[in-house]
């Protein structure tokens, strides 16, 4: 049936309801003739009976032969075929009777019953009145009624009904066929342009200024087509600005798989599109990323490791958005990569340069650090050395010597150590208390800070404040500021040198500020002192990489801000970050 052609469905349609609306007609029409017919019997019969009661009563009352035999012969009229008249002992006392059927038979018909016989196609009914006179039976009649001419009547109305009915289907059918035709003509027309439209062949849709549903329907088309070029056409656009983005992008149905991707993706990891599609992209990528990552506040952010075509690795920036239905459900995940491979070699030849930048000063600190504990070594073993000599030495005085020397000894070791640790790369994000890191800072930095007359003050809201990132790098972003600070107050050659450390611990976040009284820096530079190789002292004193590593490590590495300013003849380093990465 689906098959079919409108136009024929239409005419069959047609045709099977008109069918079935004369069929109820003609059903309605012939219970009511044969309802008519058989009330018309009964009606003969009933006055039939009643008129024999009256004509043969007082006859057979009085046993008048003569009489009963004349109201035999005269009451066949209307349908009546034969009259029997018995008396009350089943006496026959006059018949006119014509059928073939034996009249005894018949005579044991029970009163006010109908007994139905049928000779040669012929059918007769077959009646029985008792005549009584006071509730004495004096006889009864039978009577035999021909209904040969109502069946006749009947089945020739009937047949004539079904030519009739037989002819209006043909009529039907005709009709059918035309106004289906004249329907179906024009909407099989658009049925066509619609089949041209999804296979995406160019038709001509004419505009109509006609009223009617089709020509409705022809517009509606029309626009709807001219609609679709226009979204092919921005669609076109939009594919062209989608392939020549620069940053990969890719498109994962709600099971992660994808469906398409941009030519810049293609570029990146040199797969092509058979060799991807419909693949598990974090799997394809080997991505690890847990759904609890991946679905807080909808979008993902950070930089990993991504593996692409020929087991090849890159450093990508991985954004993830999540589209969703209405009701909740996941519809689509849009990816973006950003490859970062160059940049982070970048970054992490600038961070050894800015370490081994640092390591001059470092050596220099170190200087400061062991001079003090070296000279107290030596001067211990000279004591004992001429004590010795001169015979003098208790042993009392040899056991605070060698404690002093052990206490030296361990204090260059753990400063080694202190030193040791700095230049350690941090691989993975770890919890450390910030004590820790004062402790690490100020045995690294107070003897370059005392030998050069500044006073270093640190501030602390609380103590054994807790946070997630990387220890080294905090502590070298904040010993870049330090030693920025440390070289302009010696260049400005200011008489109270001051250096300031004021650590606030709110809810969620720290909040590190260093000031110093330097003098500050001009408004013209104060914009690009975070720009890499941008330095304002001499060549042979800075490499202007230190306060880019510094800006590169709170904004990038711990997701938090940094902003400087001339505060109070001096600079101020406003540092934000999170006590805890995971959840910034």
């Amino acid at each position: 049936m689906n098959n079919i052609s409108f136009k024929y469905r239409f005419i069959f349609t047609f045709v099977l309801v008109e069918i079935f609306f004369i069929l109820l007609i003609v059903g309605i029409n012939f219970f009511a003739i044969n309802n008519t017919s058989k009330e018309l019997v009964n009606k003969e019969i009933t006055t039939t009976k009643h008129l024999l009661n009256s004509l043969v009563k007082l006859p057979l009352s009085v046993f008048d032969l003569a009489t009963l035999d004349d109201i035999s012969n005269q009451s066949l009229v209307g349908s009546v075929n034969s009259i029997l008249i018995f008396d009350g002992n089943n006496n026959l006392l006059s018949k006119n009777y014509n059928i073939k059927t034996e009249y005894k038979k018949i005579q044991l018909t029970n009163t006010n019953e109908t007994l139905n016989i049928k000779e040669d196609n012929n059918q007769y009914l077959i009646h029985r009145t008792d005549i009584k006179e006071e509730e004495v039976l004096l006889g009864y009649v039978i009577l035999v009624f021909d209904i040969n001419e109502i069946n006749n009547y009947i089945n020739k109305n009937k047949s004539n009904t079904l030519l009739i009915i037989f002819l209006e289907i043909l009529i039907s059918t005709f009709i059918a066929y035309i106004l289906g035709k004249s329907l179906t003509e024009k909407l099989t027309k658009l049925t066509l342009i619609a089949e041209k439209i999804g296979d995406g062949e160019k038709v001509e849709i004419h505009r109509e200024k006609s009223k009617n549903e089709i020509s409705k329907l022809n517009n509606s088309i029309a626009k709807m087509y001219h609609d679709i070029n226009l979204r092919n056409e921005k669609l076109k656009e939009a594919k062209i600005v989608f392939d020549n983005i620069k940053e990969a992008i890719i498109i994962l149905d709600q099971n992660k798989n994808i469906l398409s991707a941009n030519d810049s993706f293609f570029n990146l990891t040199s797969y092509k599109i058979e060799e991807i599609k419909e693949s598990n992209f974090f799997k394809k990528m080997e991505i690890n990323i847990d759904d609890i990552a991946l679905f807080k506040d909808n979008n993902y952010k950070e930089e990993i490791i991504i593996k692409i075509k020929n087991n090849k690795y890159i450093t990508a920036l991985l954004n993830i958005s999540i589209l969703k239905e209405l009701d909740g459900t996941i519809k689509n995940y849009i990816i973006f990569i950003v490859d970062i491979t160059k940049e982070k070699k970048r970054e992490e030849l600038l961070q050894m340069q800015s370490k081994m930048a640092t390591m001059g000063e470092m050596i220099g600190n170190i200087a400061h650090q062991w001079r003090q504990p070296l000279s107290a070594i030596s001067s211990a073993a000279s004591s004992v050395d001429l004590q010795s000599e001169l015979d003098i030495l208790t042993k009392e005085e040899l056991h605070q010597t060698l404690n002093i020397i052990i206490k030296s000894t361990k204090y260059l070791s753990e400063t080694i150590e202190d030193f040791r640790n700095f230049f350690k790369s941090d691989k993975e994000i770890k919890e450390f208390d910030l004590d820790e890191l004062i402790s690490s800072l100020d045995k690294i930095l107070l003897s370059s800070l005392k030998h050069n007359d500044i006073d270093f003050s640190l501030i602390k809201s609380r103590n054994h404040i807790h946070i997630f990132g990387y220890k080294n790098e905090l502590m070298q972003a904040l010993l870049n500021i330090i030693n920025n600070a440390k070289d302009a107050l010696i260049l400005n050659k200011i008489s109270n040198k001051e250096i300031i450390v004021n650590i606030k611990d709110e809810e969620n976040d720290l909040i590190i500020e260093i000031s110093d009284n330097a003098g500050g820096i001009p408004d013209n530079i104060l914009p690009k002192i975070f720009e890499p190789y941008f330095t304002t002292k001499h060549q042979s004193q800075g490499t202007g990489i230190g306060l880019y590593m510094t800006h590169t490590i709170i904004t990038q590495h711990f997701k938090g801000e940094i902003k400087v300013s001339n505060y109070n003849n001096g600079t101020l380093f406003e540092i934000k970050i999170p006590k805890n990465i995971y959840n910034s």
